[in-house]
């Protein structure tokens, strides 16, 4: 028994442990890629959406590459289905801050749970697939990843490239995709490429402290690139509000806005949380008429029915001043021109949804909290504070929408 158990051993040993050595894989690599595989998360639909724009990315660089996607909860974890459901369920009752705060303490815990399936279930993806490119929208197991590339180039003496898509505007505030980070060597770094964009600064700090400080990564393992926005969005970076009329061919039906008209967009995430909605619908409804033209609330209730009709019979409600539109899924097409149109957006601060108004708003931010930082998940306060920062971005409750509409807008420039 014990001299099976030295053999079991040797075994594993010599198949495992060499890969441990360090051989960076050299960045702007120009060999035509195969195959790659597009990894994501369906907790939410900014990685999701993050993980399309990379995709049409790899597409444009590699004509003719074959791309496979995996979620990393569904595919890779077991009883990872289950976690991600309850997660999603959590936003729409208006829980998720909870949610966060749990799994924010668990995450380190987590991470070493999880490292064992990824590990595994990566090596035989890559060797069955014959992966050249790794595009990584997701904040987990990063640790496994970069162990099974390694493992690829010792055993295989395959050369995989990895990208990390950091799918949240980069602070100090905690977000997982930092947590994850946390156990990597400085044999691992060169085997990353963490894809974002520059960060908000502390006085006296530099780029490289905020990158070694928060998510213990080198400059050289640090890519800054355009934020993976969707094409319809890139329509509006930059673009200066000008006075001109805007028709938004909703699938309820056409709506034309004047340049008078005051526009305010209510988007509280892929699956809003209906207490909130209607609280805000009923704040609005109080609002004044404007001495030109109309005050136009256009409320974004994604696939949830019930919420639909509820804001539709709000709307039948409103006073001659107000004008109060539900309406149902959009497409990117209808969104991004509303973001740079809309005088108001009251929203929440994910990721993808911040750098789409970092990029494209050109009226005031308002960003949803049930209660200051202590109601919103912890990196939506990171993303909050750096739209504060670069955008005038202001918190605001259904209590203080009426009070913040009071203040003066700010319209810094888009983008």
């Amino acid at each position: 028994m014990i001299l099976l158990m030295v053999i079991i051993s040797i075994f594993f040993l010599s198949r495992f442990l060499p890969f441990f050595r360090s051989e960076p894989v050299e960045k702007g690599e120009k060999t035509k890629a195969k195959k790659g595989l597009i990894l994501t998360i369906a907790a939410g639909g900014g990685h999701l959406e993050a993980a399309k724009v990379k995709q049409l990315e790899l597409e444009e660089k590699y004509p003719g590459i074959v791309i496979i996607t995996r979620d990393i909860a569904l595919d890779f974890i077991p009883g990872g289905k289950i976690l991600v459901d309850y997660w999603n369920r959590s936003q729409t009752k208006g829980a998720s801050s909870n949610m966060a705060d749990f799994a924010q303490k668990v995450q380190r815990i987590a991470e070493y749970l999880i490292w064992i399936p990824i590990f595994f279930a990566m090596i035989r993806l890559l060797e069955k697939e014959e992966i050249d490119v790794i595009i990584d929208t997701q904040a987990f197991g990063t640790n496994a990843m970069i162990k099974a590339i390694r493992y690829m180039l010792w055993r295989h003496k395959k050369i995989i490239s990895f990208e990390k898509v950091l799918t949240e505007l980069p602070s100090k505030e905690f977000n997982f995709f930092a947590e994850s980070m946390r156990t990597l060597s400085s044999k691992d770094c060169p085997f990353i490429r963490f894809v974002t964009t520059t960060p908000l600064l502390e006085e006296g700090e530099t780029e490289a402290s905020f990158w070694q400080t928060y998510y213990h990564l080198p400059m050289d393992s640090i890519s800054y690139q355009v934020l993976p926005i969707r094409p319809a969005f890139r329509v509006y970076m930059g673009k200066t509000r000008i006075k001109e009329e805007m028709t938004f061919p909703f699938t309820e039906g056409s709506l034309t806005v004047s340049f008078d008209d005051k526009v305010y967009f209510l988007m509280l995430g892929s699956r809003p949380a209906e207490r909130a909605v209607l609280q805000y619908v009923q704040e609005f409804m109080k609002e004044k008429s404007p001495s030109k033209g109309r005050n136009i609330l256009l409320v974004l209730c994604g696939n949830q029915k019930d919420l639909f009709n509820k804001v539709s019979e709000y709307a039948k409600k409103a006073p001659s001043q107000c004008l109060i539109i539900p309406l149902a899924y959009q497409g990117d097409h209808i969104i991004a021109p509303l973001l740079y149109r809309a005088d108001f957006t009251i929203t929440r601060s994910g990721g993808l949804t911040s750098m789409e108004l970092y990029l494209v708003a050109t009226g005031q931010i308002l960003i949803h909290t049930e209660g200051g930082k202590s109601g919103m998940p912890i990196w939506e306060w990171g993303n909050f504070t750096y739209l504060q920062v670069t955008k005038g971005a202001l918190l605001v409750t259904p209590g203080t929408f009426s009070e913040v509409l009071n203040f003066p807008v700010q319209r810094p420039k888009n983008g």
